[in-house]
């Protein structure tokens, strides 16, 4: 079986969340996690885990001057996205500089095992309008 970490770029897929999708209510809630419906409280085996696009707006970003996560240097960039359907997270963002960046953008997941931490969070965020390969 192939891992993505085998892949090369041009035949690795594009990353996607995965959301559990509550039997009760309907509403997603990200990550799909064991706890269950972030808005009904049902059970997670009421729910089905599916796949959304790794891919949102940027609604607003900040660059981290302190060393907040052990082996990622600062400064690194992290910014509010919303994804489809009501769910906004905080993610990091792949850029050199908030100069690259505007609220409102659409931001895209990559899988960027080499960057700092990238063992422990590979998914980052560019601008979609921004080449993937750097």
């Amino acid at each position: 079986m192939q891992t993505a970490e085998s892949r090369s770029p041009e035949t690795q897929a594009a990353p996607s969340l995965a959301v559990l999708r509550c039997g009760a209510c309907g509403k997603p809630t990200y990550p799909a996690s064991a706890y269950g419906c972030q808005y009904c409280g049902a059970e997670p085996e009421r729910g089905t885990v599916e796949q959304m696009p790794a891919r949102g707006t940027l609604r607003n970003y900040v660059t981290v001057h302190a060393p907040l996560v052990r082996d990622m240097p600062p400064p690194f960039v992290v910014g509010e996205v919303d994804f489809a359907e009501g769910i906004r997270e905080e993610v990091l963002l792949d850029v050199v500089s908030e100069a690259e960046l505007a609220p409102g953008m659409t931001v895209q997941g990559v899988i960027r095992a080499d960057a700092p931490c990238g063992d422990r969070y590979p998914l980052r965020f560019v601008p979609a309008s921004q080449e993937v390969q750097r």
